[in-house]
């Protein structure tokens, strides 16, 4: 994608001038020498006062701006909070002063306030920062996150959103990628982003119409998870302890230590978490001669523990070459307890639920910095094993209820199974500059994955071996027309290959009443399941930039949802209650989607807007709700699990805006509208329409010489979906934070649902056709849920070292040069 941005031009022309000068240095903050990522610099001509040329620090504060006419110039620093800064008059002449390359080495930046001392410890940078390609969410400078959860930091960022499920979605779409340090998670999303605390994570990055060079996984583009990790000189590192009601702890930390050519880095957390929640649901079914009713009250608690550590080293062989090797281990035990009241008739059925399991990461990196700039070699390798097991136990006091009680083994989501999952992933990208106006980049990344499931069921076992490779080689061409529009092609292949094979292992006396038996036999008889396909995925980007501080961006890409192992098993996800099954579809094909959107920005001192729109055509839609309806043993049970459901389009608009009027005061709000259509699908409900729309908000207060205060806010407003709607909710969160001890300490207060009103309720009506005496009826359902409930929490951090980032080409592998437009992540 594009990065860095060129000025106009008028009056005096430079263009006449031979483009031979360079001007490189460092942004810092004065007062804590901490780098200043994303400062916007200008380079303006003495004689016309013109903006020349320009561009905006990386991550590390630095700055590279090449391609300058010979002449006399100012530099212009800024940076939304502090005092611009007029460094001149600079001249760029061979042989004169300086020469036409220039270091301007650090440059120091003072915040715009009276009471310095204080604003500097609160007035950092912002939290969010918009980028040409990405939108980059700075985790580590939100206080509101400290002692939180990874869904946390997720809802703090505009047009994601995260339900009471922790169900994650971009611009209302759920089918996203999210990965974790590049990765992708393994096992539940939910579980894994809920687990993750939110005092690990540096950084999120979101991606919404990536280039061939990405996984083309995720129809709304991909969220990328980075973790902390010290790369800085000498001894430093942090801690955190979180404790809040209802039993509810975290502890956090991360430490480094750097010398010479070694980095030795490690972090790790433990977490218990527990939460409570309930719900109701009340069913109508209406009948040409009589009306049914039933009601359901649900009370539910949970307790999750979760442990990981990561430890790790960089070794620098030369100031181009660094290699780095990691290996993360997490152990995870959670309990779950369930109770569901139901009314007419009155019955209790209760569930307890346990899991527990081991995930095993290594990694291993390679990272070449050639004497020709922008010139790169990456290789990159990981291999992730995970164990996991459990068991469930269900009990109801009617004898004739629709629930089999009984002790199962099972595995996270699935609660009767015992797990071996391997992960592998071998990675190279190869990036060559061509001049100064154009880049190649190709590279080439295998994926392999293996899922062994055994299904423990009344004595008899079950097995399921699941098998997905994915081999891709990709390029990108990026190419400057002129100084202010860019252009970067590209193309991703793909082959993948999967297969599934079912069993069984161990088989008792066969209960021939028993429909989930009977399931299970059928999809054993089908089996084995195969389904290899190969696809082309282009890419096209570009970027106008308008001036130094605004710009337009363009976007298309193709990209693919795969089906996951657990909607394409045949097998029952649950073998307790009868009246609600849900299996997979091993015939279920993946789903492709064209995706273009168009976006606009614009950068000032003060503020910061961003808005854009964006338009998708989905093929072979997947349906994650399919109805069908079996009949087994003069029994009707409904069914569900997925289908591909013909075609679907979404739309929508998308807006940000940071405004900070005074370095003690600063407002973020953003919105994001959407609508969906699905339709020619062969079954009638499969098709409908959908729409809806959610707006976050922040405002930021620094009290001086006491602390700073933070409240925000998400509004879920009404959403019409194909079968009814879902009422709008409003959550808030409020925080205070103080720091002592020379800033190395910080107090953070947090009450999370200050109101205490966070639910999830939905209305819906259907017309269905009973498959005994074939009367059509009316299904009207009205339900409302909570995950949790208002709380308080008390965190402590304390950080220790100088935390100052030595400079070396391949220390920071994510940066990006400040001149010239570069499309590079």
């Amino acid at each position: 994608m594009l990065l860095s941005q060129r000025g106009g031009r008028g009056g005096f022309n430079p263009a006449n001038m031979p483009k031979i000068g360079v001007l490189q240095g460092m942004v810092v903050d004065s007062a804590s020498t901490n780098p200043i990522p994303y400062a916007s610099i200008s380079i303006i001509n003495m004689r016309s006062n013109e903006i020349v040329t320009g561009g905006i620090t990386d991550e590390t504060g630095t700055f590279n701006i090449k391609e300058i006419p010979m002449g006399m110039y100012n530099v212009i620093v800024e940076f939304i909070g502090y005092e611009k800064i007029n460094i001149g008059p600079i001249k760029l002449f061979p042989g004169d002063g300086g020469g036409v390359e220039q270091d301007l080495g650090k440059i120091a930046m003072e915040l715009s306030a009276v009471q310095m001392k204080e604003v500097d410890v609160y007035g950092e940078i912002p939290t969010m920062i918009y980028t040409v390609d990405k939108r980059i969410f700075d985790a580590k400078k939100d206080m509101t996150l400290v002692g939180g959860t990874g869904s946390d930091a997720l809802k703090k960022i505009p047009s994601v959103d995260v339900d009471i499920d922790g169900n994650v979605t971009l611009r209302g779409d759920g089918n996203v990628t999210i990965l974790l340090d590049g990765r992708p998670m393994r096992g539940d999303r939910r579980s894994m982003v809920e687990d993750l605390p939110a005092d690990m994570i540096d950084r999120i990055e979101v991606i919404t119409n990536p280039s061939a060079k990405y996984d083309p996984d995720g129809m709304a583009g991909i969220i990328n998870i980075i973790l902390k990790r010290g790369r800085f000189e000498g001894m430093n590192g942090s801690a955190t302890v979180t404790a809040g009601e209802y039993s509810r702890y975290n502890l956090s930390g991360m430490f480094n230590y750097r010398r010479d050519k070694f980095n030795f880095f490690t972090n790790g957390s433990y977490r218990l978490w527990n939460s409570s929640g309930g719900g109701n649901r009340l069913f109508q079914y209406i009948y040409p001669t009589v009306t049914n009713e039933t009601r359901q009250r649900t009370e539910g608690q949970r307790e999750p523990i979760s442990n990981n550590i990561k430890l790790g080293t960089d070794y620098y062989y030369d100031k181009n070459t660094m290699f780095t090797v990691a290996m993360t281990y997490k152990t995870y035990d959670k309990q779950n307890e369930e109770r569901v009241f139901y009314y007419n008739p009155e019955y209790l059925f209760e569930s307890e639920e346990f899991d527990k399991g081991t995930d095993l990461d290594f990694e291993f990196g390679y990272y070449k910095d050639f004497a020709q700039k922008d010139r790169k070699l990456v290789f990159e390798a990981s291999s992730t094993i995970n164990e996991d097991e459990g068991y469930e136990h269900a009990f109801s006091n009617l004898a004739s209820s629709n629930f089999y009680a009984d002790d199962h083994v099972h595995s996270e989501g699935d609660p009767f199974h015992k797990e071996e999952n391997n992960n592998i992933i071998i990675k190279t990208d190869y990036t060559h500059p061509f001049g100064q106006s154009s880049k190649f980049e190709a590279g080439f990344k295998s994926t392999m994955k293996q899922f062994k499931t055994d299904q423990y069921y009344l004595h008899s076992i079950y097995d399921s071996d699941y098998k997905e490779d994915v081999h891709a080689l990709y390029t990108t061409l990026l190419y400057n027309f002129t100084d202010q529009f860019g252009v970067q092609l590209g193309a991703r292949a793909e082959q993948a290959l999967t297969s599934a094979i079912l069993g069984n292992s161990q088989q008792s006396d066969e209960d021939t009443t028993n429909i989930f038996l009977y399931m299970m036999d059928n999809a054993i008889n089908q089996s084995p399941f195969n389904n290899d396909y190969f696809k082309i995925y282009p890419s096209v980007n570009m970027l106008y930039n308008l001036n130094p501080t605004q710009r337009v961006q363009f976007g298309f890409s193709k990209r693919v949802n795969r089906p996951r192992r657990r909607t394409l098993t045949p097998f029952p996800q649950s073998t307790n209650n009868t009246s609600f099954i849900r299996t997979g579809n091993p015939y279920l094909k993946p789903e492709y989607s064209d995706v273009v959107d168009l976006n606009f920005s614009s950068n000032s001192r003060k503020l910061t807007l961003n808005t854009g729109v964006y338009y998708s055509h989905l093929t072979d839609n997947i349906s994650w709700w399919d109805r069908d309806y079996l009949v087994f043993q003069d029994t009707t049970y409904e069914v569900m699990n997925s289908d591909n459901a013909g075609q679907s389009e979404r739309n929508g608009i998308e807006f940000f805006i940071n405004y900070r009027p005074m370095p003690l005061i600063m407002f973020m709000m953003s919105l994001n509208t959407w609508n969906s259509r699905t339709y020619d699908s062969g079954e009638s409900d499969l098709n409908g329409n959908s729409k809806g729309y959610f707006a976050w908000g922040s405002s930021m207060i620094t009290i001086p010489m006491i602390g700073r205060l933070d409240i925000s806010g998400r509004y879920r407003g009404p959403m019409e979906i194909t079968t009814g709607k879902i009422n709008p909710s409003l959550t808030l969160n409020l925080s205070f934070q103080r720091k002592f001890i020379d800033n190395k300490l910080t107090m953070t207060i947090k009450v999370r649902d200050l109101l205490d009103n966070s639910k999830f309720s939905i209305e819906t009506e259907e017309q269905l056709i009973d498959q005994i005496s074939l009367e059509s009826y009316t299904r009207i359902m009205e339900a409302d849920r909570r995950r949790d409930k208002r709380s308080v929490s008390l965190s402590l951090s304390y950080s220790f070292g100088k935390m100052q980032q030595k400079r070396r080409s391949t220390g920071d592998r994510e940066g990006f040069g400040g001149g010239g437009m570069d499309m590079s992540y």
